[in-house]
């Protein structure tokens, strides 16, 4: 028998699990998978489960079904700061294509030196967003970066 699809969950529920995901991120977010750690983990989501039950018990959801919530949700965000990167940079690259070609019709004084290269320019488009460097707040060049990479965080 083929297991039955559940209800779409809605905006308010969406964002309780994120409330409830929030007060249980050091264990959920922790990047170890030890023995200890993953029963840690998955006693956290049945915590979740119970709690999310408990304040909405017309529609019952699985700890299952929850993480899936949860994983989708944080694939779309970074989806969309990756597009959003995405753009960004191609619009960065514009403002320098148009610079460099406002220096090559320049005349006078001294030899032009262009920003990118064809061949980089080509680079940068295929690699998009792996170029983008991690974040670093002891990094002197951090402020550059802030300009011309969305991280969803106002400085």
């Amino acid at each position: 028998m083929e297991a039955r699809r559940g209800k779409k969950f809605t905006g308010e529920e969406r964002m309780f699990l994120l409330e409830l995901v929030d007060l249980q991120k050091s264990i959920l977010l922790c990047r170890k998978s030890d023995q200890v750690s993953n029963k840690q983990k998955t006693d956290a989501w049945k915590k979740i489960e119970h709690d999310f039950n408990s304040r909405f018990p017309d529609n019952p959801r699985k700890a299952t079904s929850l993480k899936l919530l949860y994983d989708n949700l944080k694939r779309k965000t970074r989806q969309t700061v990756a597009e959003t990167n995405r753009s960004l940079y191609v619009k960065h690259l514009k403002t320098v294509a148009k610079k460099d070609k406002r220096e090559i019709n320049k005349t006078g004084g001294g030899s032009y030196k262009p920003q990118l290269t064809d061949a980089e320019g080509r680079v940068l488009a295929m690699l998009g967003d792996s170029v983008k460097p991690l974040e670093n707040p002891y990094d002197s060049a951090a402020d550059y970066f802030s300009k011309y990479c969305y991280t969803g965080v106002s400085p």
